[in-house]
């Protein structure tokens, strides 16, 4: 009689692998969605008439530029959250991948590889992303001196 056992390590670390896979696929996709909404335009309606009509003369109002900057400041925390996302998807990535490749021992090893691997690429995507919203404030606050003289 023919008895075949499967291992169940090898059986976790697939379907943990899938899990990953399909979470870092939702998160690809969020972030190629993440483009802020436009603002719709507000209608405003003039309601009555008068008969008499005073005209007031107003110094423009002189934009504050310093509100740009504000948003240019790094966010630390950000950046180790997405390195622990990242390790954490990498690691369950590796397990999956070595458990495939070589039983229990590829899967410790491919998750150690899988988590340093993905912390280090979620780190560093996030790190990306701080310095883009860094340089779109610069340009931003530039905009703003320049319109404001």
């Amino acid at each position: 009689m023919n008895t075949t056992r499967s291992n169940p390590w090898k059986t976790t670390a697939i379907v943990l692998g899938a899990i990953g896979l399909s979470a870092v696929v939702g998160v690809v996709v969020a972030g190629l969605n993440d483009e802020p909404a436009a603002d719709e335009p507000q209608t405003v309606a003039q309601v009555g008439t008068t008969t008499t009509e005073r005209v007031i003369v107003r110094e423009p109002v002189r934009e504050d530029c310093s509100v740009y900057l504000a948003g240019a400041n790094r966010d630390s925390g950000k950046v180790v959250k997405d390195g622990v996302v990242g390790g954490a998807i990498g690691a369950g990535v590796g397990a999956a991948g070595g458990a495939i490749a070589d039983g229990g021992d590829g899967a410790a090893k491919g998750a150690a590889i899988g988590g340093i691997v993905g912390g280090i690429a979620g780190a560093l995507h996030s790190n990306e992303k701080q310095r883009d919203a860094e340089k779109d404030a610069q340009r931003a606050y530039d905009a703003c001196v320049a319109r404001n003289g």
